[in-house]
């Protein structure tokens, strides 16, 4: 991956051999506000290399690095919590493979999870999941958007709080699907609030995510 912009990447690896003059990663280059989550990087010995080049802005990196021996153990994937055949812990959706005959004996997505509808169909669906992301602009002034998806048959809500604890807005629940709500610095009377620094939490069936947020007048 080069350039990682307000993106959010998961249960992915990286085997590539990386050659550059400045912002070199095994795994990610530049990475401004961003979250790469639960993925895995290959490590080459030989050389001195770090698996992001050069973090920008806030991010949530968790990122591993693993010899070739252990990127081809399911192991090392499972851990993290990725849905492989053949085992039941992490889901039974079967999303992964492991084949020490195939992909040169790296892991692989399932086809049979890949693709849905008839065999004329090549449209691949994501799954969509529960997960909050880094609101935009942050600092910002006089409004930001907040961004989160909801994975199917969840019910989410999204309230922000200030630095007492206490809540300064909250918006009705949200079904499955991609959201983006538009934060105006407004109490529930809509009336203008204070600098400084507040906190936007998403709150599911399954638990909560909550990151914070500064406004700058």
């Amino acid at each position: 991956i080069g350039d990682c912009y307000l993106t959010t990447i998961t249960n992915t690896y990286s085997t590539s051999v990386v050659t550059g003059n400045s912002e070199v990663g095994r795994f990610a280059g530049r990475v401004v506000d961003s979250y790469l989550i639960n993925s895995v990087w290959e490590v080459i010995l030989s050389e001195e290399m770090e698996g992001i080049g050069l973090e920008v802005g806030v991010n949530e990196i968790v990122i591993y690095e693993k010899t070739a021996s252990e990127m081809r153990q399911m192991a090392t994937y499972t851990d993290l919590g990725w849905d492989f055949v053949d085992e039941i812990v992490n889901g039974e959706e079967d999303i992964w493979i492991l084949n020490s005959n195939s992909n040169d004996g790296y892991p692989y997505i399932n086809p049979e999870y890949a693709y849905v509808g008839n065999e004329e169909e090549t449209n691949i669906t994501p799954q969509l999941q529960t997960k909050l992301y880094n609101n935009y602009p942050n600092p910002f002034n006089p409004e930001t958007t907040i961004s989160f998806s909801v994975k199917k048959n969840d019910v989410t809500s999204l309230k922000i709080y200030n630095i007492k604890g206490q809540v300064v807005k909250s918006y009705p629940k949200f079904t499955s699907g991609e959201h983006k709500v538009v934060w105006k610095g407004v109490d529930k009377k809509n009336k203008p609030v204070a600098s400084g620094v507040y906190f936007y939490r998403l709150e599911s069936k399954t638990g909560s995510m909550t990151k914070k947020m500064m406004l700058m007048k």
